[in-house]
């Protein structure tokens, strides 16, 4: 469940947080913070007329997902691994107004093409 609003303003190639933007479910209370940097979803061209990344649903989870993939796997956030990142992007988009469709077919894009963002963060 979202606890603030998504509030961003447009930036060179994407947008940046105006306010801290948090998520929180049993699992995870996890928190971006003002200024951080998103594009909202790296859409592999193959996926593009399929997955459209301004929809609410998947701006908010983007975001997340986003953040995640930045402070990944740390001593100061162990279980941020690439696996559990693409899930709460699924739970997260599964949860907005997004169809199931749209949501997997993001969900295994990055699970299969989100290698490359992970890894360089």
């Amino acid at each position: 469940m979202f606890k603030t609003h998504l509030v961003i303003k447009a930036v060179e190639n994407g947008y940046e947080l105006v306010d801290k933007f948090i998520y929180t479910d049993d699992d995870y209370y996890i928190i971006v913070p003002v200024h951080f940097f998103s594009d909202f979803a790296s859409v592999p061209w193959i996926f593009r007329g399929m997955i459209a990344r301004d929809e609410g649903g998947m701006r908010k989870a983007s975001v997340i997902h986003d953040w995640l993939y930045n402070i990944k796997s740390t001593p100061f956030h162990p279980y941020i691994t690439k696996k559990n990142a693409d899930s709460i992007f699924l739970k997260i988009m599964l949860e907005t107004d997004l169809s199931r469709f749209k949501a997997y077919s993001a969900y295994y894009a990055v699970k299969f093409f989100g290698n490359s963002h992970y890894k360089k963060g």
